[in-house]
C-alpha cells in the first residue's frame, strides 16, 4: 500500500518541526512518483526515513539526519538479502514453473508495499498459454520466516479458505508466496456510501465471527514462544512519545499521561490464544460473503482481547474520518459476532487494549507524519481515556462498555485546555485555595496557553472560581519528562522563602505538585516584564530585582542540582550544529564561538557555590501594579557561578534594547567575588550569546535580516574571549 509524501503541518513548515525534513521533502517532492510513498517513519532525534518509488520507477530508501542524507536502492536491503531475486521476473518465473497449474511465460513484478529492514510484498502477474494466468503475491521477511510459515499452513488447516492459499515457500529467499484474494476490504467495504447500513453490520459481525474461529485455532510449536505482553504493548507506545511531543506538545502530554495510566493498570494474565497481531477491517477482504484475512506474519499467543481490541480501536478510527458511514454501533456488532461464536471476553482486559490501540494509532499518526490527521489525535486519545475508565464489567450476554456509543467526539481538544477535566485532575492541588463554604469547589473556568516548547514542556494559565481570592489565577506547566516537575516544584518552594519585602522581589507561590503527572502549579502574577516599561521605572525595578540576587546568591540555599560546565560544553555544540541547519550561512560562525567556548571551558573556575536562576533575564522579572517585581521561570535554577546569572542578565538586556536597565541590575548587584571574575563574566556573556542565536533562528529560520543580526552577535561572542 502506497500514499502519498504529507504537506507540512497545517500553518507551518517542515524546519519548524525539525530542521531535517526541509531536506527530505525537497528530495522527495522532486524524485518521488505521485502516490508512491511506501513508509515513512520518523524519529526526532534518531532522522528521518522515507521509503518510495521514484519517477523512474526505481524503489529507493532516503534516509536523513543531522549526520548527513544517504540514498540506497530497494534491492540493497542487506535485511532482505532474498529480495533482489524475489524481484526479478526471470527467476521468479522459473521458480513458479511446475508449482503453478499452468506453465509460467512471463512474469510482471510490481512493488506492492515495503518497509525498509522488516518485509516487502510484491505482486507477479503471471501469464501462462493464451487464457492462462495468476495472480500471486509474494512476500520477503526479515526475521521469523519460520514461524510465519509455520502459522501459515496451521491457520489453513484450520479456517482453510479464510486465509489466502499458500503456493509456494521458498526458505533461501525468506519468502512465501499466496494467491490473490478477490474482492475489497472490509475497511472500503464499511467507508463506501453504497453499503447499506443491514449489509455493514452483517460484514462487522462477520468480523467478530471470523476472529473468534481464528483464536480457536492453537499456535503450532515455534508460533507458540512468540508471547505478546501489555508490558511489551506498553514499551511500544511510550516509543510515540518523543515524535508526539515533538509535534504537538499538548497532544503529547494526554499521550503520556494514558500511557502512564496503562502501564498501572495492565490486565492481569489469563486466557491466551493465537493472535493475528494486527487484526482490523483492513486486514480482511470481504468477497460477496466470504471473508479472507490477510497478514498472518505476527501471529501470536497473546490475549484474545489484544485482536478484539486492534479491531475496535480501527473502526472508531474509521468512525472518526467517516462518521457517515462506519457507525460507532459497528463496534457493538463486532463484539457480539465475535461471542455469539463463542469467544470469550474480559471487559476490563478489552477495555485496556481497545485504549492501548486508540493510542497505538495516535502515536503512528505522528511517527509517520500522518500531518491531515494530527488534529484528530486529541480525539482519539480522549476516546481512549474513556474506554480504559469503562472497564466495569457488563451485564450477562452483553457488549462491553467499551463499546458503548458516544465515546467518540470528533473535533475535541485536548485534556491540558478543558476546564473539566483539569478541574478534576487538579482537584488535590486547588481544593486549598477554596473559600471551605459548602459546595463550592475550586474549579477551572478559563485556560489559555503561554508557551509551548517542543519536545519538552506546556505552559498555561488558567482562571480559577470558588476561589477565597476573586479571578483567581495559577500557572501550570506539565513536563515530557515527570522528573523535571519534581524539581521545578522544589525551586518554587526553595525561591519562596527568598521573597524580600525590603526589596520588593520575590518569585510565584508554589501550589502543587503531581508527580504522576509530571505537573507543576504555581500562582500567576500579572503585570508588565521590565522590557515594556518605560526607561526609568525599568532602571528602579531592575535595580531593585539586582539587590535580590545578591541575597539569593549569598542566601546559602541549597538545589538538588548543580552547573556541569561539561554538560553545557555539549550543548553548546548541539547548538551550533542547529544554527547550522538552520541557515548555513550561520553554521561557521556558531561553530567558531562553540568550539571557543568549548576551549575556554577548560580553564573557568569550578565554582558551584551558590543559588543561581540560570534564565534570569529582564522578560522574566513582573512588576505589578502594586510596584512588586516578580522573578518567575525557575526551571533551571541550580547550585551554580553567580557570574552566569549577572552576565545572561547582562547579555540579553543588550539584545532587547534594555541596556540602561542592565546597567542598573549589575551597578545594584555589586561586585562579583571569587577569582578570574572578568574571565567568568566574559565566558557566560558569549554563551549567553550561542544561546541567544539559537533562539533566534528558531523563531526566524534564515531571514536575511535576522542572518546578518546573528552573525555579527555570534562574532561579538568571540570577541569577549579574546579580548
Amino acid at each position: 500500500m502506497t500514499t502519498t509524501w504529507p504537506v507540512a503541518p497545517s500553518g507551518g513548515r517542515w524546519r519548524d518541526l525539525d530542521g531535517i525534513l526541509d531536506t527530505v521533502d525537497t528530495m522527495v517532492r522532486s524524485e518521488a512518483r505521485s502516490g508512491s510513498v511506501h513508509q515513512v517513519r520518523w524519529d526526532p532525534s534518531g532522522g528521518t526515513r522515507v521509503a518510495f518509488e521514484r519517477v523512474d520507477g526505481d524503489t529507493v530508501v532516503l534516509e536523513a539526519s543531522g549526520r548527513g542524507v544517504s540514498v540506497r536502492r530497494l534491492r540493497e536491503d542487506a535485511d532482505l538479502p532474498g529480495l533482489a531475486e524475489m524481484l526479478d521476473p526471470e527467476s521468479v518465473r522459473t521458480r513458479l514453473q511446475g508449482v503453478l497449474q499452468h506453465p509460467v511465460e512471463r512474469c510482471a513484478v510490481t512493488v506492492v508495499s515495503y518497509r525498509p529492514g522488516s518485509r516487502c510484498v510484491v505482486r507477479y502477474a503471471v501469464r501462462g498459454g493464451r487464457s492462462e494466468g495468476s495472480l500471486l503475491y509474494g512476500k520477503v521477511l526479515a526475521e521469523d520466516f519460520d514461524v510465519c510459515l509455520e502459522s501459515h499452513r496451521v491457520l489453513s488447516g484450520a479456517l482453510g479458505r479464510r486465509v489466502p492459499r499458500l503456493v509456494a515457500a521458498w526458505p533461501d529467499l525468506a519468502a512465501l508466496v499466496t494467491e490473490a484474494v478477490p474482492g475489497r476490504s472490509a475497511s472500503a467495504v464499511l467507508a463506501d456510501a453504497a453499503t447499506s447500513p443491514r449489509v455493514r453490520r452483517a460484514i462487522a459481525r462477520d468480523l467478530g465471527e471470523l476472529l473468534a474461529h481464528f483464536h480457536e485455532t492453537d499456535p503450532g510449536p515455534m508460533a507458540a514462544t512468540r508471547l505478546h505482553t501489555a508490558v511489551a504493548e506498553v514499551d511500544e507506545l511510550e516509543g510515540y512519545l518523543e515524535a508526539a511531543w515533538q509535534a504537538d506538545a499538548e497532544a503529547a502530554l494526554s499521550m503520556g499521561w494514558l500511557v502512564r495510566e496503562l502501564s498501572t493498570t495492565g490486565p492481569a494474565a489469563g486466557r491466551r490464544v493465537l493472535g493475528h497481531g494486527s487484526y482490523r477491517a483492513g486486514q480482511v477482504v470481504v468477497d460477496g460473503g466470504d471473508l479472507t484475512v490477510l497478514d498472518l506474519d505476527s501471529a501470536g499467543p497473546a490475549a484474545p482481547e489484544r485482536d478484539l481490541g486492534n479491531a475496535l480501536a480501527y473502526l472508531d478510527w474509521g468512525h472518526l474520518r467517516r462518521p457517515r458511514t462506519i457507525g460507532e454501533e459497528l463496534s457493538a456488532a463486532l463484539v457480539e459476532g465475535y461471542m455469539d461464536a463463542g469467544g470469550q471476553v474480559d471487559p476490563t482486559a478489552l477495555a485496556w487494549w481497545h485504549a492501548a490501540s486508540l493510542v497505538k494509532i495516535a502515536g503512528r499518526r505522528y511517527r509517520s507524519l500522518d500531518t491531515p490527521h494530527w488534529a484528530a489525535v486529541p480525539s482519539l486519545l480522549n476516546a481512549g481515556r474513556d474506554v480504559l475508565h469503562s472497564g466495569a464489567a457488563p451485564e450477562a450476554g452483553a457488549a462491553p462498555d467499551s463499546t458503548a456509543p458516544g465515546r467518540l467526539r470528533p473535533g475535541s481538544g485536548t485534556e491540558i485546555t478543558d476546564g473539566s477535566v483539569m478541574s478534576r485532575i487538579l482537584r488535590e492541588v486547588i481544593d486549598h485555595l477554596g473559600t471551605d463554604a459548602e459546595g463550592s469547589a475550586v474549579a477551572v473556568t478559563d485556560s489559555s496557553t503561554i508557551r509551548i516548547a517542543a519536545g519538552r514542556r506546556v505552559v498555561e494559565r488558567y482562571r480559577l472560581s470558588g476561589t477565597r481570592e476573586e479571578h483567581e489565577e495559577i500557572i501550570l506547566k506539565a513536563y515530557a519528562e515527570p522528573e523535571r516537575a519534581a524539581i521545578a516544584h522544589e525551586n518554587l518552594g526553595v525561591f519562596a522563602a527568598l521573597t524580600d519585602p525590603a526589596t520588593r522581589v520575590g518569585t510565584p507561590a508554589p501550589v502543587g505538585h503531581l508527580p504522576d503527572r509530571g505537573i507543576v502549579v504555581c500562582r500567576a502574577v500579572s503585570g508588565s516584564a521590565v522590557t515594556e516599561m518605560a526607561s526609568d521605572a525599568a532602571q528602579e525595578a531592575a535595580a531593585r530585582c539586582g539587590r535580590w540576587l545578591r541575597a539569593v546568591h549569598g542566601s546559602g540555599a541549597l538545589l538538588a542540582r548543580r552547573l556541569d560546565l561539561s554538560h553545557e560544553v555539549s550543548n553548546l555544540a548541539a547548538w551550533s550544529e542547529e544554527i547550522g541547519r538552520a541557515d548555513a550561512r550561520l553554521a561557521g560562525a556558531a561553530r567558531t564561538l562553540a568550539e571557543t567556548l568549548a576551549v575556554a571551558a577548560t580553564r573557568m573556575p569550578l565554582i558551584r557555590s551558590a543559588t543561581i536562576h540560570k534564565d534570569l533575564h529582564l522578560d522574566h522579572v513582573i512588576v505589578d501594579a502594586s510596584g512588586w517585581a516578580w522573578v518567575i521561570d525557575l526551571d533551571e535554577a541550580r547550585m551554580g557561578d553567580p557570574a552566569f546569572d549577572v552576565a545572561h542578565l547582562s547579555a540579553y538586556a543588550e539584545e532587547t534594547g534594555a541596556g540602561t536597565a542592565g546597567e542598573a541590575f549589575v551597578a545594584a548587584y555589586g561586585d562579583l567575588e571569587g577569582p578570574e571574575v572578568a574571565f567568568r563574566l566574559a565566558y557566560f556573556h558569549a554563551y549567553t550569546l550561542l544561546k541567544i542565536t539559537k533562539q533566534r533562528v528558531r523563531m526566524h529560520g534564515d531571514d536575511d535580516e535576522q542572518a546578518e543580526r546573528s552573525a555579527a552577535r555570534l562574532a561579538r561572542g568571540v570577541s569577549w574571549l579574546v579580548e
